[in-house]
């Protein structure tokens, strides 16, 4: 048995999914599966893996499902996991540097009480770290929950989890809505992690990523960015973050038509006094999406 699933959620992006493919092979540690879950793509994805498959150079497992959304692709990734660890995630864009699996579990074999490892990640000439503040104590130890909510660092990093413990967090899936922030799950996630001030993996942005059509992602998955906030609401400590949050948590939960917004919070207080301003940014997003032509 591997120690190591490392799970690549993609949907039409076998053009580009050899990068990780050749990032894979080369790992001075083979002590992993690439579990490759397909979210419905319609190119010739399913022929390109199936023919690495075939090349057993490294061990592959291909799932195929109805297309959802990259957070149903985690859920499947999570039940569908047996190994020791699970790596969240491998975008199909993006690539491994060569000894990621062996810093991933050489750490992990060497820190006993932590539930996962953190490791940064870089721009595509490696010339900077893409998260590049970093606050966390000295001792490498601190939740993804604290981390986050006391804003202790900025940018992209990649999380390997103790697959059980991944288990438990999943996504919620919304009829009609394909797009859920990874935040929802880690602002949840509170036991240790373990974080190396190191990059492991180089990704980038495309044209065609989520991270360049934020509007649109906003109008048409607005159950999924109101639950997200309301996580937040929830833990963010830092004030300024609490009270955008609590903005937002207003904004998206009058677009989704929620009931009981004030009553369903954890701040019911600090959400009514904020509710003309997260009223006033529904209104704004939802003019600015009919100017840009998005149907909500």
């Amino acid at each position: 048995m591997k120690t190591l699933t490392i799970f690549t959620p993609t949907y039409n992006r076998g053009d580009i999914l050899e990068n990780a493919y050749k990032s894979l092979k080369k790992q001075t540690n083979q002590d992993f599966i690439w579990l490759i879950v397909d979210d419905g793509s319609t190119d010739k994805t399913e022929d390109i893996v199936e023919k690495w498959i075939e090349e057993n150079t490294i061990e592959i497992r291909y799932i195929k499902k109805e297309n959802g959304g990259k957070h149903t692709a985690y859920n499947v990734a999570c039940d569908n996991a047996d190994t020791e660890l699970i790596m969240i995630a491998l975008d199909s864009d993006d690539y491994l540097c060569e000894d990621a699996v062996e810093i991933i579990i050489n750490a992990w074999n060497e820190h006993d009480g932590i539930s996962g490892i953190v490791t940064l990640c870089d721009n595509g000439d490696h010339t900077k770290p893409v998260y590049d503040k970093y606050k966390i104590d000295k001792s490498g130890i601190c939740s993804l929950q604290k981390a986050f909510a006391e804003n202790l660092f900025l940018g992209e990093a990649r999380f390997t989890f103790k697959t059980e413990y991944a288990k438990k967090y999943k996504y919620p899936v919304i009829e009609g809505e394909k797009f859920f922030t990874e935040g929802y799950i880690y602002y949840q996630m509170d036991e240790p992690m373990y974080w190396i001030n190191k990059s492991t993996y180089t990704f980038l942005y495309r044209d065609d990523g989520l991270t360049k059509n934020l509007l649109k992602g906003f109008l048409k998955n607005p159950v999924s960015y109101f639950l997200y906030n309301k996580v937040r609401v929830k833990y963010d400590k830092k004030m300024h973050l609490l009270f955008k949050h609590c903005i937002y948590y207003v904004a998206f939960g009058v677009l989704s038509k929620q009931k009981n917004i004030i009553r369903q919070s954890s701040k019911p207080f600090l959400i009514f006094f904020l509710y003309p301003f997260g009223k006033i940014g529904s209104i704004y997003l939802t003019e600015l999406g009919k100017k840009k032509g998005i149907e909500i």
